[in-house]
């Protein structure tokens, strides 16, 4: 079964062994939410894998009529199974962020999160044009984080959300904080 990626940006490098067997390695980055330290994390893991050299080497039973194509595809195929197991080691070492933003968006708007203002120089909250208090974003995503911290079941279901998330989901949220 194979896995997309659609960040797949990395250090890639190719190297071949005494057999001629050409090896590649891919360096790739992985963003992933420490539930502990409730703070975005990152990891560098370092994957390889051997594209087939032929058919035979393949695996293929089936006879195709282009050679070149099919491998070609094959390769990518075992390249985005590599990096999503890759990431998939990186990310269960706590949340994915997507997944931790979307749970704590909701609290967003009830109290006490919900009163966390900009404030001016007397301690009064900052309006805009309009008039409506402009919310001090950091401050409330702090104390989300610490009250979803406080909370063995909020952080247990954001662990199994995780497991369950694409990185196409993950890309929603990067301005989310």
């Amino acid at each position: 079964m194979s896995r997309q990626n659609s960040n797949l940006k990395g250090k890639k490098l190719m190297s071949t062994n005494e057999n001629g067997t050409k090896t590649n390695t891919i360096e790739k980055t992985y963003k992933y939410f420490d539930l502990e330290a409730m703070e975005q994390k990152e990891e560098t893991v370092q994957i390889s894998f051997t594209p087939p050299a032929d058919l035979n080497d393949s695996r293929i039973s089936a006879i195709v009529n282009n050679e070149a194509v099919l491998l070609e595809i094959l390769s990518k195929s075992l390249k985005a199974d590599a990096l999503a197991d890759a990431e998939k080691s990186v990310t269960s070492k706590g949340g994915r962020k997507s997944v931790v933003f979307a749970t704590i968006k909701p609290f967003r708007m009830l109290p006490p999160f919900s009163n966390y203002f900009v404030l001016d120089a007397d301690g009064k909250p900052k309006t805009d044009s309009d008039g409506s208090k402009i919310v001090d974003r950091k401050k409330q995503t702090a104390e989300l984080l610490a009250f979803v911290k406080r909370n063995p079941e909020i952080l247990d279901a954001i662990r199994k959300g995780s497991a369950e998330v694409s990185p196409e989901d993950d890309a929603a949220v990067e301005n989310e904080e």
